[in-house]
């Protein structure tokens, strides 16, 4: 087995943001395939076709990307608002057409890394995702390090069924679906990430299989990611076990910061969660919401609404309701969280029956601004 290095430019790519370069990304994918060989592609605006990345590749970039020079605007795509180019990073690919899952297909690969590349999905098509793979959950070994995914009308990063996984240093902005969806796959960490202002969740795990059943995700690390923005909210698994959520920062989600449902044997520990589900009702209106959980713990977390925040942005605010809604616990802690002024009504809304759970020492109290406008 021999290295192979190969640059796109040297297969005819021109990264001018107008020629077609599609046949040089396969070209170059195909001569590094042939022993587990990396793929520059060097600073430039590429225009290709959805391609399929083979297995034991290396695609990589020049990142240099940011998160925006000018406030929200700059991820926003609208006519007549400043928009600074340089923020979508150095090496930038744009899809032609939105035939196929995906812009990168890499379903099947094993051993593949995708790192320091800027994707601008530009709104088209419908459901169109950035990168999708699937194929059994074996070990694939994929890793995605320092990418920028924005503008997609599908999922940034859609792994379905997938074992074995990283996804490092990298912003997920702007689409129109979920930021990540890892339905059904297992063995993954996702750190120091920033998931922000997508439509759907930060970071999603729940699929319905054939006989109407729900699958999530197994054995997940999710850890140092800024989580915000978004339905049916920041973190969201169903019938999901042994993940382990640590060390995040969640920010206005457009439900609660994180839901559990039918999980087994997670750990949910020192997340930093504001504000959240005040645009909801009933059950997604709070900051956690777990629910038929077993063998879970939930400590030294940190809940808090910014209430002048959001007055800032409507005199009709309430701020979420609860601080978390807890029905069906067994064997569960919820132990030493601290959750001053963090919502409007009630810290925690224990629903329906628990058996052999700890609840204690969660200290806090309902926000005195809830109810003032001045």
């Amino acid at each position: 087995m021999s290295d192979i290095y190969c640059n796109v430019r040297d297969f005819g790519a021109k990264g001018d943001g107008r020629t077609d370069d599609t046949d040089a990304f396969k070209s170059a994918l195909a001569q590094a395939g042939k022993g587990h060989g990396c793929v520059l592609v060097p600073m430039g605006r590429y225009c290709i076709q959805p391609i399929k990345v083979p297995s034991h590749t290396t695609l990589f970039g020049n990142a240099a990307w940011g998160y925006s020079a000018f406030g929200y605007e700059n991820n926003k795509r609208l006519k007549g608002k400043p928009v600074d180019i340089e923020m979508n990073g150095n090496t930038v690919i744009e899809p032609l057409s939105t035939e196929g899952p995906a812009l990168l297909d890499l379903s099947g690969s094993v051993g593949t890394r995708i790192i320091g590349l800027s994707f601008d999905g530009m709104y088209r098509g419908q459901n169109f995702h950035c990168i999708f793979c699937s194929g059994g959950t074996e070990r694939l070994g994929l890793v995605f390090e320092d990418i920028r995914i924005s503008h997609f009308t599908g999922v940034g990063l859609k792994l379905l069924g997938v074992g074995g996984f990283s996804v490092r240093r990298s912003l997920i902005i702007k689409n129109q679906s979920h930021a990540i969806d890892c339905s059904c796959s297992e063995d993954g960490s996702f750190m120091d990430n920033q998931l922000a202002y997508n439509l759907g969740a930060g970071l999603y795990a729940c699929r319905e299989n054939d006989d109407g059943t729900l699958s999530g995700a197994k054995n997940l690390l999710i850890t140092a990611n800024r989580i915000e923005g978004g339905y049916p909210g920041g973190i969201y698994l169903w019938e999901s076990e042994g993940c382990t959520v640590v060390g995040n920062s969640f920010d206005n989600c457009r439900g609660p910061a994180v839901t559990l449902i039918c999980c087994t044997n997670c750990a949910l520990t020192g997340n930093m969660s504001r504000i959240h589900g005040c645009t909801q009702e009933a059950d997604e209106n709070c900051h956690y919401r777990l629910e038929s959980i077993k063998g879970t713990t939930v400590t030294g977390n940190t809940l808090w609404c910014w209430y002048r925040l959001l007055w800032s942005r409507s005199r009709d605010a309430t701020g979420p309701f609860y601080g978390m809604i807890l029905k069906e616990l067994q064997n569960c802690v919820v132990v030493g969280n601290a959750m001053h002024e963090c919502c409007s009504t009630e810290l925690i809304h224990s629903i329906g029956d628990s058996t052999d759970f700890v609840i204690k020492d969660n200290i806090g109290c309902v926000s005195p601004l809830a109810e003032r406008r001045d």
